[in-house]
Order: C-alpha cells, then sequence, then structure tokens
C-alpha cells in the first residue's frame, strides 16, 4: 500500500515536469533552427587585388586569410556564415552586398593603403579603420556595430589610424566616433546593402612593420577571434 501511494504522488511530481520540459523544449526549438547570419565578404578579387603590401603581398592574400579566420571563429560561436569573393575573380561591388539580402549583419574585410601624399610617413600610419555609410537603411545599427568592433579591438591593444579624416584627395572622411569610424556614404557595398554593413580596414599594409605582422598566424587569429566576437555580439 505504501509502495502504491508512492507510485501515485511520484507520478503527480512527475507529470508537470514532463509537461514543462516539452514547453521548454518547444519554446527554445525555433531560435536554434533559425540561427543568425553575418556575410563576409573578401576585399577585392584573385584578379583585382588591391593594394600592394610593403613586402610585396597582394591586399586580396590578407584580406582572404583574415576573412576565412573570422568565418571560423563565427562559425564555432553558431554564427551561420555567407561568403562572398571566396575566388570569385568577376563579382561586381554590387552584388556583394545584395546577394544575401536576409542576413543579419554585412562586413567587408580589407587591409588600408595610404595615399601617395603621406607615402614618406608609411613608417608611422598604422592601425585600423570602420567605415559605415548613413545611406545604409539600417544605419544606426551599422554604427553600434562598428562602435563595438573598435571598443573591442583598443582592448586587445589595435588601434585606430586617423589619417581617413585628413583634408587630402580622396581622404576627407568624418571620424563619427574616436574609436576609429568613420563615415564612407557613397560606399558601393555598404549604401546598398540591406542589412547592417560595416568595412573593416584590419590594419596599414603600406606601414613595413605592420605588412609584415599581419601575416603572422598568430596575429591574424588573435583579431579574427576579437572580431568574430563582436559581430556575434552585434546580432544577438
Amino acid at each position: 500500500m505504501f509502495i502504491l501511494i508512492g507510485l501515485k504522488n511520484m507520478i503527480r511530481l512527475i507529470r508537470p515536469i514532463l509537461i514543462f520540459s516539452f514547453i521548454s523544449w518547444g519554446t527554445l526549438s525555433p531560435s536554434l533552427v533559425h540561427a543568425k547570419t553575418i556575410t563576409i565578404d573578401t576585399g577585392h578579387t584573385p584578379t583585382k587585388n588591391g593594394s600592394l603590401s610593403a613586402n610585396g603581398i597582394k591586399e586580396y592574400t590578407y584580406n582572404l586569410q583574415m576573412s576565412n579566420a573570422i568565418t571560423y571563429y563565427l562559425r564555432s560561436f553558431g554564427i551561420e556564415v555567407k561568403r562572398t569573393s571566396v575566388n570569385e575573380p568577376n563579382i561586381k561591388l554590387s552584388e556583394r552586398a545584395t546577394r544575401y539580402p536576409t542576413s543579419d549583419l554585412f562586413v567587408s574585410i580589407h587591409h588600408d593603403a595610404i595615399p601617395k601624399q603621406l607615402y614618406s610617413h608609411r613608417n608611422e600610419i598604422a592601425g585600423y579603420s570602420i567605415f559605415v555609410s548613413k545611406k545604409n537603411s539600417n544605419f544606426n545599427q551599422s554604427l553600434y556595430c562598428s562602435q563595438v568592433v573598435g571598443k573591442n579591438l583598443q582592448a586587445i591593444g589595435e588601434y585606430p589610424s586617423t589619417f581617413h579624416s585628413l583634408d587630402i584627395p580622396g581622404e576627407q572622411k568624418r571620424m563619427v566616433d574616436p574609436r576609429g569610424v568613420f563615415l564612407y556614404d557613397n560606399l558601393v557595398v555598404l549604401k546598398t546593402s540591406t542589412p547592417p554593413a560595416l568595412l573593416i580596414e584590419v590594419g596599414v599594409i603600406s606601414n613595413p612593420y605592420e605588412a609584415n605582422r599581419l601575416t603572422h598566424a598568430a596575429t591574424i587569429n588573435h583579431i579574427a577571434k576579437n572580431i568574430a566576437t563582436s559581430l556575434a555580439s552585434c546580432v544577438q
């Protein structure tokens, strides 16, 4: 009799737990099915390589290595990653930003070069820059994410470059945040993107020291993990 009563009471206790567990899994599953998506664009192409670094390496090579590493870390965080310009020689700028319109974020990865007017200062100019466009339909979110990226890069010892704000031809970009964030309203990949969008210049490869530093696997992985962590937080 004691055993029967014990079993009945046990069933009464277990039933609500089973029902709650069923509801919990049913509630959680949509967030697992609909993972956040980020498009990672590798700046330039295998045939249009961008700038040439101080040590003779093409910018596209830097961009591909960094975007590969960022993709690796994003996927390890459970983010779905779409890629553009990975071994695509003929991709258009407008296609980069519009291929995956349902992504939660678009990020283009580049490495910087200084203008000819500043070439005599190539050993002094270094650091990252982040660009956003007011013509992007999600400008506020773009700006917020760029600030997160800049803040976290500074936290690991990286620092922003400021030469883009100088009053020289081709520059004259307004810095909107001291963490290295600039406005570049007419940049095609930023203004035509449906999701929030930013372009990151990871470092200045016209600078011989920076050009060499950014070829080291440890440096690439350190920076890539930091950027990936920032991007993942932007879409949560």
